[in-house]
């Protein structure tokens, strides 16, 4: 397992320039190239300073070139709008469009991503939440 001293967090930012958002973010996080993209469209921002620890950063390409990647931290905290100490993403992309999704982004909690659709997604465990996205992936692979 992989330890990080900050995980930073940023969930938008209103009538700020990307500059001005270098400046604030090279202030706060000395990473912050990390995390410019795609941004500053969002109407507010919220950083939160937390220790982490990486569980699993694991990234695939199968067969149909699809594409397979799960992050998973462990936090202090739980992320807003969600009850357990994990910060997610799981993914599977083919052909540059995501087919299936789980995460627990700022703002929407734990959600899945389906064929273009979002779902609310009830997180028990980690194990669970593994086992339901690769069945999702698995469907997916054999409907082609």
């Amino acid at each position: 397992m992989q330890s990080r001293d900050s995980v930073f967090f940023v969930f938008g930012l209103s009538k700020c320039s990307t500059n001005q958002a270098t400046i604030l973010l090279r202030s706060l996080c000395p990473h912050y190239q990390l995390l410019l993209a795609n941004w500053t469209t969002f109407s507010s921002v919220a950083i939160v300073d937390m220790k982490a620890v990486l569980i699993s950063d694991h990234k695939s390409v199968d067969a149909t070139e699809g594409m397979l990647q799960m992050v998973i931290w462990s936090v202090p905290r739980s992320v807003p709008q969600t009850t357990h100490g994990f910060k997610y993403r799981l993914v599977y992309i083919r052909r540059g469009r995501r087919i299936v999704g789980v995460d627990n982004e700022f703002g929407k909690g734990d959600h899945m991503h389906l064929d273009g659709g979002g779902y609310p997604y009830h997180f028990s465990t980690l194990d669970q939440l593994i086992e339901d996205f690769l069945a999702e992936v698995e469907k997916r692979r054999m409907a082609l």
